[in-house]
C-alpha cells in the first residue's frame, strides 16, 4: 500500500512539474517583455518572441552566439563580471543597464534582470528579462545636453514656481547679479528690481505668463552690490504632460553694454544732427541705385524741395539734363571707392536752376558699399560771377582785338 502511495505521489509530482513547465513555457513565449534562458557558457538556450522582435535575431541565429556577441563592448566587462558572480553562487540575481546590438547593426538600451535558475542535473542556467529603455535613455541624453547648454549658456536662466519663488539659476545669473544659487533659492526675482521699470510693466508681465502667454521686454535690474544692469528678457510658462502650468522659465540677456553704446550713439547723433541742421550746406545720402535716403532740412531753406518731398526719389530726377552723363560717371566711380568732386545743376521746386558742388564718400556696411553720403554746396553765386568775368574778359579781348585791327589797317 505504501508502495502504491509513493508511486501515486511521484506521478502527481511529475504531472505538476510538467504542468508547471508548460505554464512557464507558455508565459515565457507569450510575454510582452523580452526574455532569454542561458547556459553557463553564455549561450542562449531559448529566446522568446519579444526578444526576437527587440533584437531581430532568430533562435537559429543565436545557436552559435554568446551574449557578449551582441553586447556593446563598453558594457561587456561589467556584464561578464556580474554573470560570473551569479554562476559561482555569489549572488542569486543582478540588474544592469546595457546596450545590445540588433541584427541590423542598430543599438537598443535594455534594463536587464538576470536570475539564476535551480541547478538541474548539474547544469547551471539563468533567465534574463530585458526591458527596452531606449527611449528613456535618449530622453536622459537630451536632458543632459540641455542641462549642459543651460549651465554653459551666456544668457541668465531662472526657473521659478507658480508663486514666483526661484528654484534654479544658472552660473551666468550668479556672474551678472552677484547672487549665488544658495543665496537666491527661494527668493522672488523682485530682489533684482531697480525701481526704474514701471509697476504697470510688471503687472502686465505677470498677467501674461499666468494666462499662458510669453512676455518679452527689457528690464532695468539691480545686482547684489547695487550696480544696475539692463536685461532683454523672455519669460514663459512651463507645462507638464497634462498641459498644466507648473513653473515659469525666464531667459535674460545682459544688454548693459548695448544700452551704453546706444546712449553714446544717441548723444553723438544729437550732436551730428545739430551740426547738420545748422550747416549752410546740404547733407544727403543715396543708395547704390541713386535713390535718396536722407536730405538735411537746409535743402528747403534754399528753395529746393523739402526732405519729405524728395526722400525716396532718384537723385537724377532733379539734375539738369546736360549734366546727367557726367554725374552718372562720377557716381559709379564714387561707389567703386574713387569719389570725385563734381559741379552740376539742380532744378529747384520753383523751376529755378542752381549750381551745386558735391563731394563725399561711399557708405560701407560689413565691407560692402551700400550707398553714398555727400555734401551739396550752393555755388550759384560763384558760377554767376565766373560767367560774368568770362563775359567781361571776352568783351575786353574783343575790344583789344578790334583796336589792334584798326591800327594795323592803313588809312586813305
Amino acid at each position: 500500500m505504501a508502495t502504491g502511495d509513493t508511486r501515486a505521489k511521484r506521478k502527481r509530482a511529475d504531472k505538476e512539474l510538467r504542468e508547471s513547465g508548460e505554464r512557464f513555457r507558455s508565459v515565457f513565449e507569450s510575454a510582452h517583455i523580452a526574455m532569454a534562458i542561458g547556459n553557463s557558457d553564455g549561450s542562449p538556450i531559448q529566446i522568446n518572441r519579444a526578444l526576437k522582435a527587440l533584437l531581430g535575431y532568430t533562435q537559429r541565429d543565436m545557436e552559435n552566439m554568446v551574449y557578449t556577441d551582441f553586447t556593446h563592448p563598453d558594457d561587456a566587462e561589467e556584464s561578464v563580471r556580474l554573470t560570473g558572480e551569479l554562476l559561482k553562487g555569489k549572488r542569486d540575481h543582478f540588474q544592469i543597464e546595457k546596450r545590445y546590438y540588433r541584427k541590423d547593426g542598430g543599438l537598443v538600451w535594455g534594463s536587464t534582470v538576470v536570475t539564476a535558475l535551480p541547478d538541474t542535473k548539474g547544469e547551471q542556467r539563468y533567465v534574463a528579462i530585458i526591458q527596452d529603455i531606449t527611449k528613456r535613455k535618449q530622453a536622459e541624453e537630451e536632458l543632459r545636453k540641455l542641462s549642459r547648454a543651460v549651465e554653459q549658456s551666456a544668457s541668465l536662466v531662472i526657473i521659478t514656481d507658480l508663486e514666483g519663488n526661484i528654484e534654479y539659476v544658472n552660473p551666468k545669473f550668479a556672474q551678472v547679479t552677484g547672487y549665488t544659487l544658495q543665496e537666491i533659492i527661494g527668493k522672488n526675482p523682485r530682489v533684482l528690481k531697480s525701481g526704474e521699470t514701471p509697476p504697470e510693466e510688471y503687472k502686465h508681465l505677470w498677467e501674461t505668463i499666468t494666462s499662458g502667454g510669453e512676455w518679452r521686454g527689457e528690464l532695468h535690474n539691480k545686482t547684489k552690490s547695487g550696480d544696475f544692469y539692463w536685461a532683454s528678457a523672455s519669460i514663459s510658462p512651463v507645462r507638464n504632460e497634462a498641459g498644466i502650468i507648473t513653473h515659469f522659465l525666464g531667459i535674460q540677456e545682459d544688454i548693459t553694454e548695448r544700452k551704453r553704446a546706444e546712449e553714446a550713439l544717441r548723444g553723438s547723433e544729437e550732436k551730428y544732427r545739430d551740426l547738420v541742421e545748422n550747416l549752410n550746406d546740404i547733407i544727403y545720402e543715396v543708395d547704390t541705385t541713386g535713390r535718396i535716403t536722407y536730405m538735411s532740412p537746409r535743402a528747403a531753406e534754399i528753395g529746393a524741395y523739402g526732405p519729405s518731398e524728395i526722400v525716396g526719389k532718384n537723385f537724377a530726377e532733379f539734375v539738369h539734363p546736360d549734366d546727367l552723363s557726367a554725374l552718372g560717371i562720377n557716381f559709379q566711380k564714387s561707389l567703386s571707392g574713387d569719389p570725385q568732386p563734381n559741379d552740376y545743376r539742380l532744378r529747384m521746386k520753383s523751376g529755378e536752376v542752381r549750381w551745386f558742388h558735391t563731394s563725399g564718400r561711399p557708405i560701407f556696411e560689413r565691407d560692402r558699399v551700400v550707398g553714398f553720403r555727400g555734401v551739396l554746396t550752393d555755388i550759384t553765386g560763384r558760377k554767376e560771377m565766373e560767367e560774368a568775368l568770362q563775359a567781361a574778359r571776352e568783351e575786353l579781348e574783343g575790344k583789344v582785338e578790334h583796336q589792334l585791327l584798326r591800327r594795323a589797317t592803313p588809312t586813305g
